[in-house]
């Protein structure tokens, strides 16, 4: 994994703030030579994710909203394993990530939605507003359990999007311009 430009957060993985104008190597979570065996990769505002061949999750950089998932809101200057949803082991079984501005989201091979960080227009979809500093599991369309039947996901800014094993599409977080296709302008705590 390479990266470049800013770097005010340690987005970059150089273990430091110096920014770079051409491409680095991104340092191992270990500190030890480079990342490696990555199969995506994700940018939000000024934090990282990479998804390893393994369905392991890491993230790096700002961390003011535990959009980095790893129970705590300290920057990362290197590469930090994603907590699960229980902050006591770690995210596992992944094969999509996707990051927001200050939020970011997985989904698993078993149709669940994770999302964390940044939640204050709803977008980790959980209906609260409430930040979370690792990751919580996405509800439902009725707010009545885990979405368990995602087959694809989206992040952007302030919403994700998740299509579903029957097709449809469903969106959460910021809608002031009806981007997430519901006919109003409303924010949605929760996949409608």
């Amino acid at each position: 994994v390479y990266a470049w430009g800013l770097n005010s957060s340690g987005q970059l993985g150089t273990g430091n703030t110096t920014n770079y104008y051409t491409p680095v190597r991104v340092a191992n979570y270990n500190r030890s030579g480079y990342l490696n065996n990555i199969v995506d990769i994700s940018a939000g505002a000024a934090h990282g994710l990479f998804l390893k061949a393994d369905g392991t999750v890491y993230s790096i950089g700002y961390n003011g909203y535990g959009q980095l998932g790893i129970n705590n809101r300290s920057n990362q200057y290197y590469p930090v394993q994603v907590k699960d949803d229980t902050a006591a082991k770690f995210l596992s079984n992944i094969t999509d990530i996707g990051g927001g501005a200050h939020h970011s989201v997985a989904l698993s091979a078993d149709g669940y939605v994770y999302t964390w960080g940044r939640n204050h227009v709803g977008q980790l979809g959980v209906g609260s507003t409430t930040d979370r500093n690792y990751p919580i599991k996405v509800r439902t369309t009725a707010n009545s359990g885990a979405i368990d039947n995602a087959t694809a996901i989206g992040g952007r800014q302030y919403s994700n999007m998740a299509i579903l094993t029957n097709g449809t599409t469903v969106g959460w977080g910021y809608n002031p311009d009806g981007m997430l296709g519901d006919g109003s302008a409303s924010k949605r705590t929760y996949p409608f």
